[in-house]
Protein backbone atom coordinates (compact mmCIF):
# COMPACT_ATOMS: atom_id res chain seq x y z
CA UNK A 1 0.00 0.00 0.00
CA UNK A 2 3.04 2.53 1.42
CA UNK A 3 4.76 1.54 -2.25
CA UNK A 4 1.59 2.27 -4.56
CA UNK A 5 1.17 5.44 -2.70
CA UNK A 6 4.67 6.23 -3.30
CA UNK A 7 4.67 5.37 -7.22
CA UNK A 8 1.65 7.70 -7.16
CA UNK A 9 2.95 10.20 -5.87
CA UNK A 10 5.90 9.98 -7.99
CA UNK A 11 4.23 10.40 -10.72
CA UNK A 12 2.47 13.39 -9.70
CA UNK A 13 5.65 14.76 -9.37
CA UNK A 14 6.46 15.60 -13.17
CA UNK A 15 3.12 17.10 -13.41
CA UNK A 16 3.36 19.39 -10.58
CA UNK A 17 7.39 20.35 -11.96
CA UNK A 18 6.22 21.39 -15.05
CA UNK A 19 3.18 23.20 -13.91
CA UNK A 20 5.91 24.94 -10.91
CA UNK A 21 7.96 25.90 -14.14
CA UNK A 22 5.41 27.53 -15.85
CA UNK A 23 3.94 29.00 -12.80
CA UNK A 24 7.47 30.43 -12.21
CA UNK A 25 8.17 32.09 -15.55
CA UNK A 26 4.47 33.58 -15.42
CA UNK A 27 5.16 35.11 -11.34
CA UNK A 28 8.76 35.84 -12.43
CA UNK A 29 7.84 37.83 -15.66
CA UNK A 30 5.60 40.07 -13.12
CA UNK A 31 7.94 40.67 -10.36
CA UNK A 32 10.93 41.07 -12.05
CA UNK A 33 12.06 43.49 -13.53
CA UNK A 34 11.85 43.63 -17.22
CA UNK A 35 16.02 42.75 -18.01
CA UNK A 36 15.77 39.05 -15.47
CA UNK A 37 12.01 37.94 -17.61
CA UNK A 38 14.29 36.01 -19.74
CA UNK A 39 16.78 34.15 -17.39
CA UNK A 40 13.96 33.94 -14.86
CA UNK A 41 11.65 32.05 -17.52
CA UNK A 42 15.07 29.84 -19.03
CA UNK A 43 15.97 28.99 -14.72
CA UNK A 44 12.57 27.67 -14.63
CA UNK A 45 12.16 25.89 -17.69
CA UNK A 46 15.83 24.46 -16.91
CA UNK A 47 14.56 23.69 -13.31
CA UNK A 48 11.65 21.86 -14.65
CA UNK A 49 12.84 19.87 -17.25
CA UNK A 50 15.94 18.79 -15.04
CA UNK A 51 13.84 17.56 -11.90
CA UNK A 52 11.96 15.68 -14.42
CA UNK A 53 14.85 13.61 -16.35
CA UNK A 54 17.06 13.00 -12.83
CA UNK A 55 13.32 11.65 -11.50
CA UNK A 56 13.38 9.55 -14.16
CA UNK A 57 16.74 8.32 -13.66
CA UNK A 58 16.06 7.42 -10.01
CA UNK A 59 12.94 5.44 -10.93
CA UNK A 60 15.51 3.28 -13.98
CA UNK A 61 18.10 3.26 -11.20
CA UNK A 62 15.55 1.68 -8.65
CA UNK A 63 13.91 -0.31 -11.09
CA UNK A 64 10.45 0.57 -11.58
CA UNK A 65 11.11 1.52 -15.06
CA UNK A 66 12.27 -0.34 -17.56
CA UNK A 67 15.28 1.10 -19.63
CA UNK A 68 13.87 0.80 -22.82
CA UNK A 69 13.32 4.15 -23.33
CA UNK A 70 16.48 6.05 -21.48
CA UNK A 71 18.88 6.38 -24.34
CA UNK A 72 16.12 8.30 -26.51
CA UNK A 73 15.39 10.28 -23.20
CA UNK A 74 18.81 11.10 -22.55
CA UNK A 75 19.40 12.04 -26.12
CA UNK A 76 16.26 14.13 -26.32
CA UNK A 77 17.57 15.38 -22.48
CA UNK A 78 21.01 16.63 -23.86
CA UNK A 79 19.56 18.15 -27.06
CA UNK A 80 17.32 20.26 -24.99
CA UNK A 81 20.65 20.99 -22.81
CA UNK A 82 22.00 22.70 -26.17
CA UNK A 83 19.13 24.46 -26.70
CA UNK A 84 19.15 26.11 -23.07
CA UNK A 85 22.54 26.79 -23.04
CA UNK A 86 22.52 28.59 -26.56
CA UNK A 87 19.30 30.69 -25.82
CA UNK A 88 20.96 31.69 -22.28
CA UNK A 89 24.08 32.99 -24.61
CA UNK A 90 21.16 34.94 -26.42
CA UNK A 91 19.58 36.02 -23.51
CA UNK A 92 22.81 38.20 -23.18
CA UNK A 93 21.72 40.14 -26.07
CA UNK A 94 17.84 40.60 -25.67
CA UNK A 95 16.38 39.93 -21.83
CA UNK A 96 12.96 41.47 -22.85
CA UNK A 97 11.19 38.12 -23.87
CA UNK A 98 10.44 34.78 -22.42
CA UNK A 99 12.35 31.30 -22.74
CA UNK A 100 12.23 30.53 -26.64
CA UNK A 101 9.86 28.48 -28.06
CA UNK A 102 12.87 25.83 -29.18
CA UNK A 103 13.67 25.68 -25.25
CA UNK A 104 9.93 24.83 -24.30
CA UNK A 105 9.74 22.60 -27.11
CA UNK A 106 12.81 20.48 -26.09
CA UNK A 107 11.96 20.52 -22.22
CA UNK A 108 8.42 19.22 -23.87
CA UNK A 109 9.39 16.20 -25.37
CA UNK A 110 11.65 15.48 -22.73
CA UNK A 111 8.98 15.19 -20.28
CA UNK A 112 6.02 13.80 -22.69
CA UNK A 113 8.64 10.85 -23.89
CA UNK A 114 9.39 9.85 -19.76
CA UNK A 115 5.82 10.20 -19.03
CA UNK A 116 5.41 7.76 -22.05
CA UNK A 117 8.54 5.90 -20.64
CA UNK A 118 6.49 5.70 -17.24
CA UNK A 119 3.39 4.24 -18.81
CA UNK A 120 1.59 7.71 -18.17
Amino acid sequence: MAKEKADRMKKRLNGILVAAAVVAMIVCAGCAGQSRVLYNSLAAVQAGTSGAYNGYLDLVVKGKVTTNAVPAISRDFNLFQQTWSAAVMIASWNTNAVAPQAVLDASAKVITEINVAKGQ
